[in-house]
């Protein structure tokens, strides 16, 4: 703050500091070790700054959890909240975790001169039982006072020097759907693996009616079942649907899907023993595949409605639900964007469109295709939807190298 300050002329650091002291008022609130610590932020910031809905939200979710467990979940929440970074570091901070305890024994990497890939992620890793353990282990954590008062040794022991942890490394990123519209996503597949009939609407502004969390997630499981999916989508929309990247070169955004890549290298000391240096790190992903995954969704980014996305729901069910190489799904999200857009049969609303094509036959489905050669033949001009346009770049783009090798 005070750096941002320093860059006008006009800034006085000392009728700054006498302001700050003169002025400004601190308030120590005492509360019992009993107290309910959502409910108390919520009734004091209703006579301050308002909290935004989806603040709202985790209070009244995590009031359904037992006390004792509240922590974890409160965790995977404010991990996933920040969309504008990846979850792998949000969660390694909010949650003060390692590397290591993330994505598990680094013994199988091996120094190289290049990057190691690992093929470790976090949809392997028991989020829950983890932060569990390192709140169990934060509670048997010594005081200061008793460090201070002790002639003990607190040092890190041998194994822990040895092993470093270098600064995670990523451009920056930009989400394409902000967190209550994410949270939104997420409850519209949590409602189809729960086999309900009602889709939600993707409205931000309604989130608190839309998820009604009396009614809806009135149990500690019901709840816990929720944000532990809202983990699981975070990690799988981090890993295959493109975000906003920077580029400091070209001073630019475009859409990319990264990839993590760990990475170990070995220092020998004069002594004779080793350090580790482990590295986490996001880079483009240039699997062909992926490529093609990017370019489609992008397509559907520019072609949808900006804030609601819909197409996002289906595909995040596949990701859940389904493990898919990288072919097989960019070959699952071809046959969904042409099944909802370019179908006979699209009639009914796109938030239903995009919620019951979960459960329907897709060979039936791509039966029921609009005749591309009569439509395109009717001179529609501007009628045409902007969706057809992007499409044909898209299908440009996929078969470039054959169209090239084509006019020789």
């Amino acid at each position: 703050i005070l750096k941002g300050f320093q860059k006008e002329e006009t800034f006085n650091i000392s009728l700054f500091s006498d302001f700050i002291f003169s002025r400004v008022n601190l308030t120590y609130t005492f509360l019992p070790g009993s107290s309910d610590m959502n409910r108390v932020f919520e009734a004091m910031n209703n006579r301050g700054k308002q909290l935004d809905h989806h603040e709202l939200l985790k209070s009244r979710l995590l009031e359904k959890i037992e006390s004792h467990e509240r922590l974890a979940y409160s965790l995977i929440w404010d991990a996933c909240s920040n969309m504008n970074a990846y979850v792998e570091k949000n969660i390694k901070d909010v949650g003060n975790l390692t590397w290591k305890n993330l994505y598990g024994d680094t013994s199988g990497l091996y120094e190289d001169d290049g990057l190691e890939k690992s093929k470790i992620g976090l949809d392997k890793v028991d989020i829950i039982k983890l932060l569990k353990e390192i709140q169990t282990n934060d509670k048997e954590s010594i005081s200061l006072k008793s460090i201070l008062e002790s002639t003990a040794n607190y040092s890190r022991t041998e194994k822990d020097k040895n092993v470093k942890e270098s600064d995670y490394l990523s451009k920056s990123v930009r989400s394409i759907i902000s967190f209550p519209t994410f949270l939104l996503h997420v409850l519209r597949v949590y409602q189809l693996q729960n086999n309900g009939t009602h889709s939600a609407e993707v409205i931000d502004k309604k989130l608190l009616s839309i998820f009604d969390v009396a009614s809806n997630f009135n149990t500690s499981e019901k709840t816990k079942e929720f944000i532990l999916l809202i983990w699981k989508a975070r990690v799988s929309f981090d890993k295959y649907i493109i975000k906003w990247v920077y580029s400091a070169d070209e001073k630019e955004e475009y859409h990319e899907i990264e990839q993590v890549v760990i990475s170990k290298s070995v220092i020998k000391n004069k002594d004779g023993s080793t350090n580790e240096n482990i590295s986490v790190q996001r880079v483009e992903n240039t699997d062909e595949d992926i490529k093609c995954l990017s370019k489609l969704q992008g397509m559907l980014y520019h072609s949808q409605e900006m804030t609601t996305q819909y197409w996002i729901t289906p595909f995040l069910y596949i990701l859940i639900n389904e493990q898919l190489s990288n072919t097989a799904l960019l070959k699952k999200l071809e046959v969904l964007e042409t099944t909802l857009f370019y179908s006979v049969k699209n009639t009914s609303k796109l938030k239903d469109r995009t919620f019951n094509i979960v459960f329907q036959n897709e060979s039936e489905e791509l039966e029921c295709l609009v005749d591309s050669k009569s439509y395109l033949n009717k001179c529609l001009g501007t009628g045409y939807p902007n969706y057809i346009f992007y499409k044909l770049e898209y299908i440009l783009w996929k078969d470039r190298v054959g169209i090239c090798e084509e006019k020789g």
